[in-house]
């Protein structure tokens, strides 16, 4: 870590001695500048809209991110000793807490939003080369995720321990630190959601290999798509997107199993809940979400070279109105399967779980391809694409990975009872958000972005010298 501050200072000094020339500095000193901190600093100041329906997406990872911080910050309630634990009961059989307690819909929007990117990007690289570099997607794909991933599991191991103490120390915080110390090598190959599982070093990491793993088959999904015609193609993708909906399906009719993670109070750990383990980390349970994303990111890919676009009227309703009535919709079904002591028939409890992952998705995918297909949304272009929102988007990745190292912090060291409120929600929780994104600033600057740039570095490199051999 200290050489890592020591390059970026000199990398620093380096580039403030660069001229505007930049074609005759060499291989090796432009390699040093990817860690330059005003250099990378500039990257993420910097605006570069470029699709209407893309472009949204910037917004869309900053609010769920936000989202998600707020939910996994009201689990403390959960963990620690509460003053007034009665008021959390009473709440959970409140209509309005459904938004809250089912919440895990947020988690398979990040999966549809990824895919379409991924899926589209893949798609005009398969246009331009007409040959699909597997491993070289994956190779930048893991360099992009694991040095700042690998970053923050080193912090865990070897530093967080030492930071503080408290009554709840070394249940929350050294046993956190012998699991990382133990088991990181899962996280660095992203298997940690079916290896050890029951010992994972950071429980929210379960996303980042669900992501890696998905990545990896997207590769093959797209490139069978690309070489069909487009009526195979599509209807391809609706068949695998049909079977994938069928798995939760199938475990929930036949193993009479919740459709969704249920959080009730009491819980302490989510290792203690076996859905948790055998259903929520696992890829299979969730492809539908990524594979909705993967049509929608085709259809705006596809889009791009025919003249048709939808009318005004369909436009307005489709990219607000409608997604936003059927998410609410949803949400009230919800209500039904995840109150307390819910009585619903075994078919309506398989049925949720089909629809689970699907509607949301399908909600958001149709605002993102209505933005991009749709006429005359100016006023919503500008809603989803302000100013200030794309930097911000940008730390969300560093944001993910430290948020609940500072939600451990203060379970581990909390030495009274915490009362239970909104209001105490989300004052803390506008500090955590206010911390959590500084944090990331400074890790996104100093390992993110260098590292990033340095595959970005290799990439070009090779391809220029494969350019020169043939």
């Amino acid at each position: 870590m200290l050489s890592l501050l020591i390059l970026i200072i000199v990398a620093t000094w380096l580039d403030n001695e660069v001229n505007n020339n930049e074609s005759s500095i060499s291989w090796f000193r432009k390699t040093i500048l990817c860690f330059s901190a005003r250099r990378n600093w500039k990257t993420i100041s910097q605006k570069n809209y470029f699709h209407p329906g893309m472009d949204s997406i910037h917004l869309l990872r900053f609010i769920l991110t936000v989202s998600i911080m707020t939910g996994h910050f009201t689990l403390q309630y959960y963990a620690n000793p509460t003053n007034n634990f009665f008021d959390i009961e009473r709440c959970s059989v409140m209509l309005i807490y459904i938004f809250y307690a089912n919440g895990a819909v947020i988690i398979d929007i990040f999966f549809t939003a990824s895919a379409i990117l991924v899926t589209y990007q893949l798609l005009k690289n398969l246009d331009r080369k007409k040959q699909l570099n597997f491993f070289n997607n994956v190779l930048s794909r893991y360099f992009r995720l694991t040095p700042s991933y690998m970053t923050v599991i080193f912090f865990h191991a070897w530093i967080l321990p030492f930071l503080g103490s408290g009554p709840f120390w070394k249940h929350e915080i050294e046993k956190e630190s012998i699991r990382c110390a133990t088991n990181w090598w899962t996280n660095l190959l992203y298997i940690n959601n079916y290896v050890k599982s029951t010992e994972m070093c950071m429980f929210q990491s379960w996303y980042l290999s669900a992501n890696f793993q998905f990545f990896i088959l997207n590769q093959f999904i797209i490139y069978a798509f690309w070489r069909m015609s487009r009526k195979i193609g599509y209807f391809f993708l609706g068949t695998l997107t049909i079977a994938s909906c069928l798995i939760p399906f199938v475990a929930a009719y036949s193993y009479n199993i919740m459709p969704v993670l249920l959080i009730l109070p009491r819980m302490h750990k989510l290792e203690d809940i076996p859905y948790y383990l055998q259903y929520y980390i696992k890829p299979h349970m969730r492809a539908s979400a990524y594979l909705i994303g993967i049509i929608a990111g085709a259809i705006i890919h596809d889009h791009q070279q025919i003249k048709w676009r939808m009318s005004k009227f369909w436009s307005h309703m489709l990219v607000i109105p409608l997604p936003l009535t059927v998410i609410i919709a949803f949400q009230l079904w919800s209500y039904r399967i995840l109150v307390p002591y819910a009585e619903c028939s075994l078919f309506e409890n398989a049925s949720y779980a089909f629809c689970f992952r699907l509607i949301p998705a399908l909600s958001i995918c149709t605002i993102i391809v209505v933005l991009s297909t749709g006429s005359q949304l100016e006023f919503y272009h500008n809603i989803f694409t302000p100013r200030w929102v794309q930097p911000l988007a940008v730390l969300t990745y560093g944001v993910f990975l430290i948020a609940d190292t500072f939600n451990a912090y203060h379970t581990g060291q909390a030495r009274s009872a915490k009362m239970y409120s909104c209001f105490n929600i989300v004052w803390e929780t506008i500090s955590n958000v206010v911390i959590s994104f500084t944090v990331s600033l400074f890790m996104v600057i100093c390992v993110e972005l260098p590292f990033r740039q340095l595959a970005k570095q290799y990439s070009l490199r090779k391809n220029n010298e494969a350019n020169t051999k043939y």
